[in-house]
């Protein structure tokens, strides 16, 4: 994001989210798929956020940050890898840490959540300026394909989006799930993107433990992870 990448597994997903919650390890690219809406079920996953200054929970973290050198000449912050919330007795609610990077020439700030503080450390250390020729694919899942929105925020990464639409026809597009190369990838500029199928996967879910709550409440812990496989 702005010129600045970090690596992350292979095996991670694109904005596995469900109400906001994280429900696989994933790379969460819309700042707004991220904390619009409270979920029952805890975060039990690990993730990383990138965002630009303006988004709330990007400029508070850049507020708590302290410096710590620069990456090929541009100067970083950092928020060390702390215990955030949780850490309760109940095993369906893990001790979760968080730690952030900022990169203020860049306007862009990663923060990563996850269980285990070794995660954090590893994506931030990571962090390293995108080489000159280079860009990264932008997120235009949710985007019609084909659309102006779409076309001009793939050509303002230096990209080219490939039209499924011949130029003067009219098509009916569906939404983008998915881009090839994918997005967050780091390509040289000038690459040819385009929509694909995103693959549905079969998904195996740890339930919440709901002994002792309200039928209602359990009820609307379980439909929360439920729900989103069917």
């Amino acid at each position: 994001m702005n010129g600045v990448a970090v690596a992350v597994p292979m095996d991670w997903g694109l904005n596995e989210t469900h109400c906001g919650t994280p429900v696989k390890d994933t790379f969460v690219f819309e700042p707004s798929r991220f904390g619009t809406r409270a979920c029952a079920v805890p975060q039990t996953v690990s993730s990383l956020h990138a965002a630009p200054m303006e988004f709330s929970p990007a400029g508070e973290l850049a507020a708590e940050a302290e410096s710590a050198g620069d990456i090929s000449g541009a100067p970083v912050s950092r928020v060390p890898a702390e215990r955030w919330r949780g850490c309760g007795g109940d095993a369906a609610q893990p001790c979760l840490f968080r730690g952030a990077l900022v990169a203020l020439s860049k306007d862009v700030v990663f923060w990563v959540v996850s269980p285990k503080k070794l995660v954090i450390d590893e994506i931030l250390d990571s962090a390293e300026l995108i080489p000159r020729g280079y860009t990264a694919v932008p997120d235009v899942s949710g985007l019609i394909g084909d659309s102006d929105p779409l076309v001009r925020l793939v050509e303002k990464a230096g990209l080219s989006w490939n039209r499924s639409c011949p130029d003067g026809s009219i098509c009916y597009m569906d939404n983008v799930t998915a881009t090839a190369p994918g997005a967050g990838s780091v390509v040289p500029v000038g690459t040819t993107v385009r929509a694909v199928e995103r693959p549905q996967k079969n998904a195996l879910v740890k339930l919440p433990s709901v002994t002792g709550w309200a039928e209602s409440e359990a009820v609307r812990a379980l439909r929360t992870v439920v729900l989103p496989l069917r």
